[in-house]
């Protein structure tokens, strides 16, 4: 919870710095335009961020696909330097979670 409030915090401080910056310097006709366009820049980066997150392997393993589940953990394991068969123990993941 509180890292979520440093977040909020954080954001207000952003666009009260952006609108100071922004709209007293540019021309009343167009710097709402890009006070907008750069308000909204943050939330762009992040949905685009999200498109590379793997799904999480947990819901491939309730959803009954495995093979992707185990494909996922594979991968954050050759990421993290690990050999997966030596880090995870499969079939007590399925047990766990089945």
């Amino acid at each position: 919870m509180g890292l979520m409030n440093i977040f909020w915090s954080a954001g207000a401080i952003y666009v009260c710095v952006l609108a100071w910056a922004i709209l007293p310097n540019l021309d009343p006709n167009y710097g709402w335009k890009y006070f907008v366009g750069l308000s909204a820049a943050p939330g762009v980066l992040i949905f685009l961020s999200r498109l590379y997150v793997p799904e999480s392997p947990r819901f491939f393993m309730v959803t009954n696909q495995m093979d992707k589940a185990f494909e996922i953990v594979r991968e954050v394991a050759r990421f993290n330097g690990g050999n997966p068969p030596q880090v995870f123990d499969f079939k007590y993941l399925t047990h766990v979670v089945g």
